[in-house]
């Protein structure tokens, strides 16, 4: 999957679904430095750590529209409460050239879509 800001039209490519408990609970912990998109079917405060991702995160809380309400940036090992409820929530390591800001829109799309 592809995630564009419809704003700037920065892109992050290559991004991997989360929609099962398992997968969203592991989130990036471990893992390479690949971004993440977890799917949620009602909106939720979704609070996450970074105790196991040994690099920075750059986290946009969306609203069910791909809005984005929130975002922050989280280091390793550290927790992060939001203050909204999302229905997804995209996870990028900060060393990619990606951003958003609250209220720009990201156009999800599949990887062969341009």
């Amino acid at each position: 999957m592809n995630i564009r800001n419809k704003k700037t039209g920065n892109i992050v490519r290559d991004v991997r679904c989360a929609q099962s408990f398992f997968s969203k609970v592991t989130g990036l912990m471990l893992s390479t430095q690949r971004p993440l998109l977890m799917i949620f079917s009602k909106p939720e405060k979704i609070s996450l750590h970074t105790w196991l991702v040994f690099f920075s995160l750059r986290i946009y809380y969306l609203d069910a529209t791909g809005v984005v309400i929130e975002n922050t940036l989280m280091h390793p090992f550290s927790f992060y409460r939001p203050k909204e409820f999302a229905t997804y929530v995209l996870e990028v390591p900060a060393s990619y050239d990606f951003r958003a800001d609250c209220g720009d829109y990201l156009l999800l799309s599949t990887n062969n879509s341009r």
